[in-house]
């Protein structure tokens, strides 16, 4: 399984200098208009499951597609196996 993905750069809806008009326009909202909330909330079903993402709070999720991991022994980022995959399970399900 190749995870270094396929060779990219063929699609191009845009030209240079649309790109660079969209680029323009955005650094202009982001320097005059664009504010980051101090509370986002994802909800669950039930509100008691819900996640608020503050500045202090942190949340481990699974995601469903951990095809990368920070390996704890190296410190470095790699694959996932699936022994990594059961693991995070495991976590998760004693987290619950």
């Amino acid at each position: 399984m190749n995870l270094m993905g396929l060779q990219g750069g063929q699609y191009c809806p845009l030209s240079r200098e649309q790109i660079e008009i969209v680029h323009e326009a955005s650094l202009k909202i982001l320097e005059q208009v664009a504010k980051a909330p101090e509370k986002v909330v994802l909800c669950g079903h039930d509100p008691k499951n819900d996640l608020h993402l503050t500045e202090n709070r942190v949340h481990l999720g699974t995601g469903g597609a951990a095809i990368k991991i920070l390996d704890l022994e190296t410190g470095k980022v790699r694959p996932t196996t699936l022994k990594d995959l059961y693991d995070v399970s495991r976590l998760v399900d004693q987290l619950i």
